[in-house]
C-alpha cells in the first residue's frame, strides 16, 4: 500500500536493470509506476517493450539517459495525463483477476489434454 506513495513522490522512476537472464521477466515495479502515472526510464530489455506501449522510456547510453530525463521533465504534464488514461489498459492486463483467469485456462488446457 505504501509503495504507491513512494512512486507518486517522484516525477520519474529510473530502473537501470542489467541485461541478464533473470531481468527478462517484467518487474511489477514498472507496472506499478506506470499505473501511478509515473514514467519509467530503463535499459533496453525486449520483454519490457512487449508489455508496455506507454510510459516506458529506453536508454542505451548516458547521453540517451540525459536526453530522456530532459524530455520527460519538459513534457511531464502531458506524459502523466497520457499514463492516467493508459492505466485502464494496465489494470485489465495485470489485475490479479485477469492473471488468475489466464492460469485457470492454462491449467484446464493441460489437464484436459
Amino acid at each position: 500500500m505504501r509503495m504507491s506513495l513512494f512512486i507518486n513522490s517522484g516525477d520519474i522512476i529510473l530502473a537501470p536493470f542489467r541485461k541478464i537472464l533473470k531481468n527478462f521477466a517484467t518487474p511489477l515495479k514498472i507496472a506499478e509506476a506506470i499505473s501511478c502515472g509515473v514514467p519509467v526510464i530503463t535499459t533496453d530489455i525486449i520483454e519490457y517493450k512487449l508489455w508496455y506501449s506507454k510510459g516506458l522510456y529506453i536508454y542505451s547510453s548516458q547521453d540517451d539517459l540525459e536526453k530522456l530525463i530532459r524530455y520527460i521533465l519538459d513534457n511531464i504534464n502531458h506524459i502523466k495525463n497520457d499514463l492516467i488514461n493508459y492505466r485502464t489498459s494496465l489494470i485489465n492486463t495485470f489485475s490479479w483477476d485477469n492473471i488468475v483467469s489466464k492460469y485457470d485456462l492454462l491449467i484446464n488446457s493441460i489437464t484436459i489434454n
